[in-house]
């Protein structure tokens, strides 16, 4: 299992979001929802020490990848 840096600088792990039974029942698919997804999101940016701590600045996105995860089996 990986980690990632919070806003806060914090490190966490990173875990799979709760699978949602309703999204098997839906008539439409939409990248943007955030129910349930994993978002992979790839920005240029730089770098700065702000208060004592590092700071990601964000100029742009390259990509944003979105991955409905569904449970194996059952």
């Amino acid at each position: 299992m990986g980690t990632i840096a919070g806003p806060d600088g914090k490190l966490s792990c990173l875990s799979f979001p709760t699978f949602h039974k309703s999204v098997l029942s839906q008539s439409h698919w939409n990248a943007s929802d955030d129910l349930g997804r994993i978002k992979v999101q790839l920005s240029a940016g730089y770098e700065v020490a702000f208060e004592g701590r590092q700071q990601f600045v964000k100029l742009f996105d390259h990509v944003v990848f979105s991955f409905q995860p569904a449970p194996l089996g059952k």
